[in-house]
C-alpha cells in the first residue's frame, strides 16, 4: 500500500522488464494525478494488461490487472 506512489511505479520504464502476470493495484487521486483511476488503468492497458475494477470510493479503488 503505497498511497499514491503507484503512478510513479507504473510509469517507471523498468515496468516493461517486470510485467508480472497478475497485479493488484490500489489507485488514488493525487495532486499530480487527479484522475488516478483513469491514469492507472490507461498505463496498465499500455503494458498489455486487461483490467477489472472493484472496491471503489470517489478518491481510490482497486484494479486487478491480468496479462
Amino acid at each position: 500500500d503505497i498511497e499514491g506512489s503507484e503512478h510513479a511505479i507504473l510509469n517507471d520504464p523498468r515496468m516493461h522488464d517486470l510485467l508480472p502476470p497478475i497485479l493488484l493495484v490500489e489507485w488514488h487521486n493525487t495532486p499530480a494525478e487527479p484522475d488516478g483511476k483513469q491514469s492507472a488503468s490507461r498505463r496498465l492497458r499500455e503494458l498489455g494488461y486487461s483490467i477489472d475494477f472493484y472496491g471503489e470510493c470517489p478518491w481510490a479503488g482497486m484494479i486487478r490487472a491480468v496479462r
